[in-house]
């Protein structure tokens, strides 16, 4: 048919809603409304205490992974040369393995967060600070996020899309659907660009 009502939308496949995964005050705002972002790209800077509290948990644990290394590879030669007895190679092997699964676990906790733990430095020089990235590359939607507010993890602080591709979605009539096919051409034609047929 001809001159049938139809709407654009996003394709919802590739829209983003972007929340932190915990609780922080925002910082800095870096990404605004109609601005092109890529993904991995940061948005917002946001504080939180659990990122710092996390943070700190990881820099002790590399310390005593460190430390355990060290007394594991001092105490190696000395059993070999049986100066040491056997045990105490046992007990070295066992505290460094201990040492490195806590090192393992405070990873896993900043990643639980969102927060990358190879990073070597916290965002704004705020160790408790952390970004909050664009999960794909597209057009800020959407803008909420405040210098000074605080970010819960129940509400988008972003929206990012993909506009490259939209939905274009048709009102048909009982006889209309009964001649649509998979694979039919369609002319659209939108009121931003009247003298433009999009196929």
């Amino acid at each position: 048919g001809t001159g049938e009502a139809a709407a654009v939308h996003q394709d919802l496949h590739r829209v983003a809603q972007v929340v932190p995964r915990v609780p922080g005050r925002v910082l800095q705002v870096l990404a605004h409304f109609g601005e092109p972002v890529k993904r991995g790209q940061t948005l917002a800077i946001l504080d939180s205490l659990d990122v710092g509290d996390a943070r700190l948990a990881l820099r002790q644990a590399r310390i005593q992974s460190e430390l355990a290394d060290a007394e594991y590879a001092r105490i190696a030669p000395l059993v070999v040369e049986e100066v040491l007895p056997r045990k105490d190679l046992v007990r070295a092997a066992a505290e460094r393995d201990k040492a490195r699964a806590a090192t393992e676990t405070a990873r896993q906790r900043l990643r639980m967060l969102g927060v990358d733990p190879s990073a070597s430095h916290s965002e704004a020089g705020i160790p408790s600070s952390f970004p909050l990235i664009a999960p794909l590359t597209g057009i800020v939607l959407d803008e909420r996020a405040i210098v000074g507010e605080l970010a819960t993890s129940d509400k988008p602080l972003f929206q990012v899309g993909d506009l490259s591709r939209v939905w274009v979605e048709g009102n048909l009539t009982d006889r209309q659907i009964g001649l649509v096919r998979v694979g039919a051409a369609a002319e659209v034609t939108v009121d931003a660009y009247p003298d433009e047929v999009f196929r």
